[in-house]
């Protein structure tokens, strides 16, 4: 039986990153029997598979993104395990962030293993600190024209904010022994794409593999400050948008050779509220799984 590594996130773990890079090389994929899916991987801006969570969620899922037609949400499964079937990879990736924020009630999940029901599935889930992550999600939503306070955020997200509950929703579908939890900060010891590989896929490999470049770098402090007043305006949408579009753009080209300081958000108070509240799974270990 095939298996499918679905890679729910979180968001702002290098997810764009390991998207992107296993879309970009199938044929060190392939080597290591393992296929990215193609089916879904073109559809936004990154490689990522968001278009199957809108099909998984139906009507609910166009407010992922207002622009996807129906045609396109009721194609999208058909034409995922038309491709999986034809693969002759004996593992094959499905990732998207979104699964793990926006597919989050029971009968959603229930209903994504009832689709993937002809298949063994392991659910990788990558962490990081709460608080870091908080930061990264906010400053990536201000960029989006979220105008709120970092409060405003929590508040509205806090549901999510705890990875053992998120762990456990995952757990009791699909069986705990099916859910991979892994820790950002230790995938960054090294090569991120390739430490993903190896913990997410089980397979073995020496040196380096994937060669690649950071993606969605977080904004300077300055930048996020000016984007936070932007959003706050009553300037004409069209025209905040724009502003919005060339201060990233600016950074993305310029940032990493300026002296910039990143921009966080959360007092330390916060901090600590956060951390104290989000309790963690077990992590897997590669040396404890030999």
């Amino acid at each position: 039986m095939k298996k499918i590594v679905l890679h729910i996130g979180l968001p702002k773990t290098a997810t764009t990153l390991i998207q992107n890079t296993l879309c970009a090389h199938p044929d060190k994929l392939a080597d290591l029997d393992i296929a990215y899916l193609q089916a879904g991987s073109r559809d936004f801006g990154d490689r990522g598979h968001h278009l199957q969570v809108q099909g998984l969620l139906g009507e609910r899922g166009k407010r992922i993104r207002v622009s996807t037609t129906q045609d396109e949400i009721e194609a999208i499964w058909p034409k995922t395990f038309d491709e999986l079937e034809a693969s002759p990879a004996n593992q094959i990736m499905i990732s998207s962030e979104l699964f793990s924020f926006a597919v989050i009630t029971p009968a959603d999940i229930q209903k994504l293993k009832e689709l993937l029901g002809n298949y063994e599935v392991r659910v990788v889930l990558v962490l990081r600190d709460v608080a870091d992550f908080v930061d990264s999600v906010y400053s990536q939503r201000i960029k989006g024209g979220f105008a709120g306070s970092p409060g405003d955020f929590i508040a509205a997200n806090w549901g999510n904010l705890h990875w053992l509950q998120m762990f456990n929703r995952w757990a009791k579908v699909f069986g705990e022994d099916n859910i991979r939890a892994l820790d950002f900060g230790e995938l960054k010891k090294g090569n991120l794409v390739d430490n993903f590989v190896r913990d997410a896929f089980d397979v073995s490999f020496d040196g380096t593999l994937f060669e690649t470049e950071t993606a969605n770098e977080a904004l300077p402090y300055y930048a996020a400050q000016l984007l936070k007043e932007i959003n706050a305006s009553d300037i004409p949408r069209p025209i905040a948008t724009r502003f919005r579009i060339q201060i990233r753009d600016f950074f993305i080209e310029h940032g990493s050779s300026g002296d910039f300081r990143k921009a966080k958000f959360l007092d330390e108070d916060t901090k600590t509220m956060l951390r104290h509240y989000c309790k963690w799974p077990r992590i897997f270990s590669r040396s404890n799984n030999v």
